[in-house]
């Protein structure tokens, strides 16, 4: 998906487009092995920041915990 389309679902998500910025969000599939990698901390905030706007705030925490525990928080 890349850091292009992260930011668009920021942006959507900052004009109240909660609709495109989850159709984003759900496109992302989080594997540990994605989850280690350095280079997506922009597009796994954006995907925390979007699941909070859904009222997904449990599954944003869950995915951020599991970045914490890896030593990425």
């Amino acid at each position: 998906m890349g850091l292009f389309a992260a930011q668009r679902a920021r942006l959507n998500l900052s004009q109240g487009n909660i609709t495109a910025a989850g159709q984003w969000a759900d496109s992302i599939t989080l594997t540990p092995e994605r989850l280690a990698a350095h280079s997506l901390d922009s597009e796994l905030s954006t995907l925390a920041r979007v699941r909070i706007a859904q009222g997904q705030s449990k599954t944003a925490l869950d995915m951020l915990t599991k970045l914490k525990e890896n030593g990425r928080g």
